[in-house]
């Protein structure tokens, strides 16, 4: 009995979860949309976005092995000589690595929202405090990083 039924189904797998992660994440503001609002997005959604993202690394290594199995598949019906199994897989490859990196910069930007937002309060309070703008410089030079 041949156990590699399953390897084709990594590819369904894959279309579920970057669905579920589309739906998890929700659609960020706008590129044009006011920083503040960017800004308030990741902090309202932190946990959202990092599980979306999350899912969409699951997916992208998914994605990957099923671009193997259409690799193998491909190879088998093109023999010798053909080239279309390794444009494939190499798609398959590069499409998994954008979805990583988007992931990542989508986990960073809900992480580092949250400092950035505590951070930049921090130096209004200080300013409201009377303390003066230059002991707020500071904290808001560490919230840019």
């Amino acid at each position: 009995m041949r156990r590699d039924w399953w390897a084709p189904l990594t590819g369904v797998a894959f279309v579920v979860l970057v669905i579920v992660s589309f739906i998890v994440a929700g659609e960020p503001p706008d590129a044009n949309s006011p920083p503040q609002e960017i800004i308030d997005h990741y902090v309202d959604n932190k946990d959202a976005v990092m599980i979306g993202s999350l899912l969409s690394v699951i997916a992208a290594a998914l994605l990957v092995f099923f671009g193997a199995v259409l690799r193998s598949a491909l190879r088998a019906a093109e023999g010798p000589g053909g080239v279309l199994s390794a444009v494939a897989f190499a798609g398959t490859i590069i499409m998994a690595t954008g979805a990583a990196l988007d992931a990542t910069i989508s986990f960073a930007l809900a992480d580092r929202a949250v400092t950035q937002d505590v951070v930049g309060r921090t130096g209004a309070a200080l300013e409201a405090a009377g303390v003066g703008r230059a002991a707020s410089v500071p904290a808001d030079t560490l919230g840019a990083r």
